[in-house]
């Protein structure tokens, strides 16, 4: 009878563990952001994708990213920049395109911003040590990561093309709501 209450209690102890470690965010189980943060343009110009930002509004953790066309400069315009074409839904679980969405917005071209470079480099590490508690449900985030929350909200808008902070705003509001942008 001892041998089978020991059992019993065993068999509850790894219960609750295995209750507790599926409430703590796992890192490991998305794709870090970095793999998917941003390609370089063609020197003369053509196709160029923005940074992924986290969403849940796909019906699992996923990636926007936005697709845009842009020109290189000449002697006589700045290098330009095209409202995107598409927006890209990628997987955050697997790093694989789940979902094309054609952006119907109107079309329109403009100056490239001079993005901050550092800011653009932090960004991705950034997001990938807020968005596994955003992606498993954390109402809020939680206070350990605030202080990453607070520099993503500091060099977000250094990092972006402003015209596209719309955008992501309105296809990732659920992110930008928890993260406080």
């Amino acid at each position: 009878m001892v041998r089978l209450l020991s059992l019993l209690s065993l068999c509850a102890l790894t219960l609750v563990a295995c209750e507790e470690k599926k409430n703590v965010p796992d890192a490991a189980s998305y794709v870090a952001v970095g793999d998917l943060w941003r390609t370089e343009p063609e020197p003369r110009g053509g196709e160029s994708r923005t940074p992924a930002v986290p969403t849940l509004h796909h019906a699992k953790p996923s990636y926007l990213k936005l697709l845009h066309g842009f020109r290189a400069p000449t002697a006589s315009t700045p290098v330009t920049v095209d409202t995107p074409s598409e927006i890209w839904v990628i997987d955050a679980r697997t790093g694989k395109l789940s979902e094309e969405i054609r952006f119907t917005g109107a079309h329109a071209v403009f100056p490239a911003a001079n993005l901050d470079e550092n800011a653009l480099a932090q960004l991705g590490p950034l997001q990938d040590k807020l968005a596994p508690a955003f992606f498993d449900g954390a109402p809020r985030v939680p206070p350990d990561l605030e202080p990453s929350a607070v520099t993503y909200r500091e060099i977000f808008p250094k990092a972006i093309q402003p015209e596209y902070i719309p955008i992501y705003r309105e296809h990732a509001a659920d992110w930008f709501r928890w993260v406080g942008l």
